[in-house]
């Protein structure tokens, strides 16, 4: 859709103040980002991922979720080289 699968796209979509980190602010915006993929394909992955995420997480949610997985030094905010890292 709007980022093609194009991490860098995304990133930079998500790094709202443009520091090249992102913050937990700036990474709820994938709240909404994963439900408009759950709404583009009913049903689908994104839909059972979003709604699993949305209801099963013991971190908060999506975003929260992502942020623990990418934040690998904890310091709250995911740096480029941190999202971009092979998981």
């Amino acid at each position: 859709m709007k980022h093609n699968g194009d991490k860098s796209k995304l990133f930079n979509d998500l790094d709202a103040n443009g520091d090249s980190q992102i913050s937990m602010d700036e990474m709820s915006r994938m709240e909404q980002h994963v439900e408009d993929l759950s709404n583009a394909q009913p049903g689908g992955l994104w839909s059972i991922m979003h709604n699993t995420l949305k209801t099963k997480s013991n971190k908060g949610g999506v975003h929260h979720e992502l942020m623990h997985l990418h934040d690998t030094d904890g310091d709250g905010t995911v740096s480029h080289a941190e999202f971009h890292a092979e998981l």
